[in-house]
């Protein structure tokens, strides 16, 4: 027979010092639970627990590479912890060490299979590596072991729309509204099914950024075709822009200006109640415009267009979404500096100009590149200058669905965990005819996708150049 050894007994002094920490950082006093956990590391500077507790709290205060350095502390002391391997995923998750990611939450589940946070980030991983149809499966098996989380559902929504399953993927993607993020943006109300409405008022209601209004807008028509009135309620900087679209009878950018409605529909939920799949999104044709008299005054500002040369706007970096850990982090993910575009601006017959608002604006100063942003007071004036352009080159941000919406030549640079929006292992676009991606071949390395667009256009402004009439 074999001998059975009893664990070493544990301190109690360590036992209250844990206690403690974790009361504080379960309150959500960052400052407090970190200062706990590194006393108690001080004393016990191998207590796998602590270590583990310690990691995740620097993973969620953004303090990544101190997040993997106590994880793998904590992985020293005891392999055995599913936890920790979990954490330790979703800190290389955070890093786009993708393949490593899947290879700790692989090591959480052998020890704990029904393991259900290492279930779904272990989907979600997957999803952000391309490989979608894989993360379906595993977040099959998540909601198999808790079929009501909401956020495993939405994270299976976004797989299927990566494929281009919209039917399935707008359906299930309602179980955002379960979520405690977007919970509280919910408005009230009887929410619209795709039913006629004749005599009652919709009031379709914004959620997402600006990019995600830009894109969705285009739905309106349709929603006003069902019968009865369609009113918008959308941030202000994009009131003017979309006052103009099809269908709308009323927009603004509070509830109250609106009045009384009938029904509701956020405006991603449009695809979803009017049963549109994927074929059924039309990219041919643009569905905004830009003002005349916009469209004047940047055609007076930027000057006479030289028939042998492209003029291009750029745009490097989206909303810092301060306000937003989870879209901040996703922020820096999808930004480039101006620096980065430097092989772009070195190519001989292209004159940019600058689209960028923020402070990233001030990059251009003691470049190539003509600044604008003093003057892109709005979505009007910025559409007004897009229209401009030859062609627009952005990250993924609202220009990038405000140029495509305009009709206007857009290349899109697309960091490796490209939104759902995209599809996968495309260039095109079913949103937009006129967009072109870019997509990184690897997480943060944005040296291909430049490449490759330094290679086309210098290739169109060779073109140009010899044949000035096709500009």
């Amino acid at each position: 027979m074999s001998d059975v050894l009893s664990p070493p007994p544990v301190d109690p002094a360590l036992l209250l010092a844990r206690a403690e920490a974790v009361a504080l950082h379960q309150s959500g006093d960052v400052r407090a639970a970190a200062l706990a956990y590194e006393g108690l590391l001080a004393r016990w500077p191998d207590d796998a627990p602590t270590l583990n507790n310690y990691g995740a709290l620097c993973r969620r205060a953004g303090a990544l590479e101190i997040s993997l350095a106590c994880l793998r502390r904590a992985l020293q002391a005891d392999d055995r912890a599913p936890d920790s391997w979990s954490n330790f995923g979703n800190t290389l998750a955070e890093l786009e060490r993708y393949d490593e990611a899947v290879q700790a939450y692989v090591a959480c589940l052998k020890l704990r299979p029904d393991h259900r946070d290492a279930l779904s980030n272990l989907g979600v991983v997957l999803d952000r590596s391309g490989r979608h149809a894989e993360a379906i499966s595993i977040l099959d098996c998540a909601l198999a072991l808790d079929p009501e989380n909401a956020k495993f559902h939405t994270n299976r929504a976004l797989a299927n729309l990566a494929l281009g399953n919209y039917r399935a993927g707008f359906d299930e993607y309602e179980w955002r509204w379960q979520t405690p993020e977007m919970r509280r943006h919910a408005v009230a109300g009887p929410v619209w099914d795709g039913a006629p409405y004749p005599g009652r008022r919709l009031l379709v209601y914004t959620e997402g950024g600006f990019g995600d209004v830009l894109q969705f807008i285009r739905f309106v028509p349709l929603a006003a075709a069902q019968g009865g009135e369609v009113v918008v309620c959308v941030p202000t900087a994009l009131v003017s822009l979309l006052s103009r679209v099809p269908g709308v009878t009323a927009i603004a950018d509070t509830l109250d200006a609106l009045g009384a409605v009938d029904i509701v529909c956020p405006i991603m939920s449009l695809p979803r109640a009017l049963g549109l799949d994927l074929n059924a999104i039309a990219p041919g044709t643009p569905y905004l415009e830009a003002l005349p008299g916009c469209i004047a005054h940047w055609r007076a500002r930027v000057g006479a267009h030289a028939s042998n040369r492209l003029r291009v706007g750029l745009v490097w970096s989206g909303g810092s979404h301060l306000d937003h850990d989870e879209a901040a982090m996703m922020n820096l993910k999808r930004s480039l500096t101006l620096s980065d575009l430097s092989p772009l601006l070195a190519l001989a017959g292209v004159d940019f100009h600058s689209l960028q608002v923020g402070a990233p604006a001030c990059q251009a100063a003691g470049t190539c590149v003509i600044d604008h942003g003093a003057g892109l007071t709005s979505f009007d004036e910025t559409a007004g200058l897009a229209t401009c352009m030859d062609l627009i080159i952005t990250v993924d941000t609202s220009v990038a669905h405000l140029a495509g919406a305009l009709g206007r030549p857009v290349w899109v640079l697309s960091r490796f965990d490209q939104c759902w929006r995209w599809l996968s292992g495309r260039t095109d676009s079913p949103w937009y005819a006129s967009l072109t991606l870019y997509q990184q071949s690897t997480p943060g390395d944005w040296s291909a996708p430049v490449s490759a667009m330094v290679r086309d256009l210098g290739a169109l402004a060779a073109d140009v150049a010899m044949c000035p009439e096709i500009s």
